[in-house]
């Protein structure tokens, strides 16, 4: 109930919210409390405790400053504040609200629907009640408990700022009211049932098929004047021998025989007691339960004299909703057809009192004995307003009634009169003051009020041109002064006033003076009534600075031309530059129709629009005119009363923003093209929801999952769980603006995902997009890389006819090792710590030093050196840790001098063959991609030998060949360059003008722009001798090629394998 440990819990929880909860959080926090409370409901014995917890729960979810549960009152004309939060102890169980309509509360219970209040000081369908503006309440929502046919109450929850409350908010609020009105209901039986269990006064008995007595309860046995004990065995008629020959073996025996229920009514002459009975039979027996009503039937005897007596309308109702009597005023009131009533159940006889008042509140004068007192109307066929009280006893309802339908039609019309002056004088949009005719105020509206510094009692009993709204310059008070004069002398007087707020901002108000008069048509008062039309004002002057706005552009309207058309599709005002768009001047268009003025072209396609807008339809469209692209616009245009007056047409050049489109798709396109074959990983986008928008990459042929089967889920959609668990607070941290990455396993490979944000041009996170790659062979080299380690001391150890050290930045060696220290007979141990200048000739040591440092910083050479009468191979690198620093140089060597003398014998014959490729003829030709036609040089007529009048064609070009297969190979060869784009390099057979067939060497080399062939040329040599040449080489160069082969084989694994083994040696130094 409104304790400070209630307003703590709520702040804890508003501060919990206001750092961590999202809307979609704030959903599922809603649904959890009314699942919650739904199953308290369920649960909960203790109705008032579950109130109050339903109370703290939506203040708490919605962080409002007050929540609250009304229970309406048995009269049903107010509300009760049954449980609450923020309100006080003193406030609840304490405080009522009015259910009149106008008030929040009372128009709650006339709707289904959720009431949400965004500002009630403004607010127009009600006031605020007295209990809501004394704790500064604002902003709310409220909803009916029950339903508008049986409300129990209304549960409200406010804010004391302003709060524009959402359609989910007042989902939530009636979700928990459902809550609350199910656990009422299910309290309703239950409290009937304990009220029906304390007012048991029946005695029970039950007798077998012999008429033994088998139970006898203690009612039973106080009026029976017998223990148990002494009945239970002996027979009925034994114990109870003037029973015999009575009603009551007539229908005791009745009973046992039809196996039917009886019940009735009888005298027992030796108590001289009337007793109601009720005998329920079983196959065992009977079982009779029965009271004493003697006292009953002696009051009914007195009623029957009082009864006639009554000059209100009466009716008498037993427990059973039976009618027991009614007095000739209630025939005359509610039976004025003369039906029999008496014996009838009172709620089928009049059945439209059961959705009214008058089942519930007889009721609960019934089941609570308690007086009910209430008015309520009966339709057709009585149609009338009855004044009802009803007096609860042991038998039934005693109902005293009047018809109160004249007073009820004159409260009526009171009201509604009453309510027609409250909503002019208190209409929230008009200021309203009643004067007397000398012009002293009376009353002024509390519209007005707001608009001055002060209350109402300040200004009531003042003139009114004194008061704060005129300020205090003579001139204005002097014209409010004249127009009080001149509405008191009868007249009407309109007004426009300037005027300023305390907070120094001004308004405007229009408004009259209107003279209220008597019947002889003198002035008693004034009404003064005016209405705030500083927005009005404000709009025509922004309506002026608009045309003017407009006329600017439609003068100066840029890249385009704009205009206005009226019904008669006439132009009527036209502007920008229409003579770039149509080619026609703004003097040639204005005021002609415009299939006459335009080209045909462009009035075909624009008519058809002009003609959709001025029927209320916008639309657009674009046009090629004279190698532009323009988009034309076309809007209807309205007055203020929303007519269609006329039709807006737009134009504009929007040619290289198509090409800007275009080159923007080709840009989108290409993105999705390498994310779909991005190669070994996998790619994707994802919004804020963590669902996938975009899925492409090779890496997806590694896994069982398709591209198509990720976009437009969640995470948790597609991946199995624990991965997914492992991929969302990557997935977070990207949306928030970080970089993160995550390694797993997922299909029996293991990845590496890397998680970016994706920023609009505003620097926005709007999305986030995923890199995984398959790091499978990365994990398993670094499994291999402790016998990585060992292969590297080997290798040091034993590099092959050669050297290797790692040097510091002091060039000192810190690793060293390999053949040639073993055959030169230097230890090791006199390498590692010495200098380049204690192990390199004095002539070397600068070469060496330039190399070596600048592999320290970061550069790689190859050299070679001469020393001691052998040659040398020599190369240089740097040495990196994981993170791409710098560390260390590395220095290889090896013996070359047996390669490097088959390399000067190489160069011999490279030299013979560059001498005579010199002398060799060489012809050029090219072919047009478009006709297929060839073009030859004049020297490849003269190679060929062949005498053609002009170009050959492409039959012809092909004919010089040999054979049929040596055409294919050189057609073949053309073809697929134009195809593809890509170069060949073909070798065919022809007729020499020797007479013999020669070997002929065909090269072509495509030319390609924007993904097309453009040019296909190429080159034709006799390499019949080359061919031979080349033969004879053969042999000579595969040696020196193989040689050549294992020193670069070499050079690349010490590169790339020793690097992190020698990194680690030199951290163990």
């Amino acid at each position: 109930m409104g304790t400070s440990a209630d307003q703590g819990a709520r702040s804890n929880a508003r501060l919990l919210m206001e750092s961590s909860e999202t809307n979609a959080e704030l959903r599922v926090r809603q649904q959890e409390v009314v699942a919650e409370l739904g199953q308290r409901a369920l649960e909960e014995s203790d109705l008032d405790l579950l109130m109050h917890d339903a109370t703290v729960a939506v203040a708490e979810t919605l962080d409002t400053d007050y929540c609250e549960v009304l229970e309406l009152s048995p009269g049903g004309d107010e509300l009760l504040l049954r449980e609450g939060v923020g309100w006080g102890d003193q406030v609840v169980d304490e405080a009522t609200v009015s259910t009149d309509r106008d008030s929040q509360a009372g128009y709650t219970l006339l709707t289904d629907e959720p009431v949400i209040v965004e500002d009630l000081r403004t607010e127009g369908r009600f006031a605020g009640a007295e209990l809501l503006t004394s704790h500064d309440v604002v902003s709310g929502i409220s909803v009916i408990v029950g339903s508008v046919d049986d409300p129990w109450g209304v549960l409200g929850t406010h804010t004391t700022e302003r709060r524009e409350f959402t359609e989910d908010d007042a989902n939530f609020v009636r979700s928990v009211a459902n809550v609350l009105a199910s656990a009422i209901e299910n309290e309703r039986p239950n409290r009937k049932l304990r009220t029906i269990h304390e007012r048991i006064t029946n005695g029970i008995l039950a007798v077998d098929e012999q008429w033994e007595f088998t139970h006898v309860n203690q009612q039973a046995e106080e009026i029976l004047g017998h223990d148990a004990d002494e009945l239970l065995g002996r027979r009925l008629w034994e114990v109870f021998p003037a029973l015999e020959d009575t009603e009551f073996e007539e229908r005791y025996r009745e009973a046992m025989v039809t196996q039917e229920p009886v019940s009735f009514e009888s005298y027992y002459p030796p108590f001289d007691a009337w007793f109601e009975e009720h005998v329920y039979p079983s196959e065992t027996g009977l079982s009779v339960y029965f009271r004493d009503v003697t006292e009953r039937k002696q009051r009914e005897s007195e009623l029957e004299e009082i009864y006639g007596r009554i000059s209100e309308a009466f009716l008498a109702l037993d427990e059973n909703w039976r009618f027991t009597h009614l007095n000739d005023r209630a025939h005359e009131l509610i039976n004025p057809d003369g039906r029999t009533l008496v014996g009838n159940n009172v709620w089928e006889e009049f059945p439209e009192a059961v959705g009214r008042k008058f089942k519930s509140k007889y009721e609960q004068a019934m089941y609570e004995q308690e007086t009910v007192s209430f008015e309520e109307y009966y339709p057709e066929p009585l149609d009338r307003w009855f004044e009802v009280r009803a007096y609860p006893s042991e038998t039934g309802l005693s109902v005293y009634f009047r018809d109160v339908t004249d007073r009820k039609e004159h409260e009526q019309d009171l009201e509604r009169t009453r309510r027609r002056f409250e909503a002019i004088f208190e209409d929230p949009n008009i200021l309203v003051g009643l004067l007397e005719p000398d012009g002293t105020v009376v009353d002024i509206n509390r519209t007005a009020m707001e608009y001055v510094d002060a209350d109402r009692e300040a200004v009531t009993g003042e003139p009114f041109w004194e008061t704060p709204w005129w300020g205090e310059g003579t001139d204005v008070q002097d014209e409010v002064r004249e127009w009080v004069e001149r509405a008191a002398a009868g007249e009407y007087v309109d007004f426009e006033a300037n005027l300023t707020r305390p907070n120094g901002d001004w308004y405007t108000v229009d408004g009259v003076f209107r003279p209220v008069t008597n019947d002889d048509g003198d002035v008693v008062s004034i009404i003064v009534s005016d209405r705030d039309v500083t927005e009005r004002k404000r709009r025509e002057y922004e309506l002026e600075r608009s045309e003017q706005r407009y006329r600017t552009l439609v003068e100066h309207f840029p890249n385009g031309a704009v205009a206005l058309v009226d019904g008669d599709l006439c132009y009527q005002t036209v502007g920008g530059d229409p003579k770039a768009v149509a080619g026609v001047t703004v003097e040639e268009v204005e005021g002609s129709p415009v299939e006459e003025v335009l080209p045909s072209k462009l009035a075909d396609e624009l008519v058809p629009y002009y003609e959709a807008a001025l029927q209320g339809e916008s639309g657009a469209f674009e046009i090629e005119l004279d190698g532009r692209v323009y988009q034309f616009q076309v809007v209807p245009v309205r007055d203020d009363s929303g007519d269609i007056f006329g039709a807006l047409g737009m134009s504009q050049d929007v040619t290289e923003r198509i090409e800007t489109q275009r080159k923007l798709e080709e840009s989108e396109q290409r993105y999705r093209t390498l994310a779909e074959y991005f190669p070994n990983s996998i790619v994707t986008l994802f919004d804020h929801d963590l669902e996938y928008t975009l899925a492409a990459g090779r890496g997806f042929e590694m896994i069982p999952v398709e591209p198509e089967e990720l976009e437009g889920r969640s995470v948790y959609d597609v991946w199995p769980e624990e991965t997914a668990n492992a991929l969302e607070p990557a997935f977070r941290a990207a949306l928030a603006g970080e970089e993160r990455s995550v390694e797993l396993a997922y299909a029996g490979r293991e990845w590496v995902v890397h998680a970016v944000p994706i920023t609009d041009e505003r620097g926005e996170v709007f999305a986030g997009m995923t890199m995984a790659q398959d790091i499978t062979e990365r994990k398993e080299r670094e499994r291999r890389l402790e016998e990585s380690e060992r292969r590297y001391r080997t290798l040091v150890e034993h590099f092959p006819n050669g050297a290797v050290g790692l040097f510091d930045e002091n060039l000192e060696y810190v690793v060293g090792g390999g053949e040639a220290l073993e055959d030169l007979d230097i230890p090791k141990e006199d390498v590692i710590g010495a200098s380049i200048h204690d192990r390199f000739p004095p002539a070397l040591v600068e070469e060496i030093e330039q190399y070596s440092r600048a592999a320290l910083d970061g550069e790689s050479n190859t050299f070679e050196y001469h020393a001691h009468g052998r040659d040398t191979w020599a190369h240089t690198l740097p040495v990196r840790d994981d993170d791409g620093e710098i560390f260390a140089g590395m220095i290889m060597a090896q013996d070359i001098t047996e390669r490097k003398e088959a390399e000067r014998e190489l160069e011999r014959a490279l030299d013979l063959l560059e001498k005579t490729e010199r002398i060799a003829d060489v012809a050029g030709w090219e072919v047009d991609p478009d006709t297929g036609e060839p073009y030859w040089s004049d020297h490849l007529f003269e190679m060929l030998d062949v005498d053609y009048d002009e170009q050959p064609t492409l039959d012809q070009a092909l004919d010089v060949y040999h054979t049929e297969e040596d055409r294919a190979i050189v057609e073949n060869a053309v073809e697929e360059a134009l195809e593809t784009g890509e170069s060949f390099d073909v070798v065919a057979e022809f007729p020499r003008p020797e007479g013999d067939v020669g070997k002929l060497r065909v090269q072509g080399e495509p030319e390609v722009r924007d993904g097309e062939t453009v040019s296909l040329r190429g080159a034709v040599q006799d390499v019949t001798e080359r061919v031979e040449r080349e033969r004879q080489l053969e042999e000579l160069i595969e040696r020196l090629e193989e040689s050549n082969e294992r020193l670069e084989q070499f050079a690349y694994a010490a590169s790339h394998d020793l690097q992190e083994p020698l990194r680690m040696v030199s951290s163990y130094l």
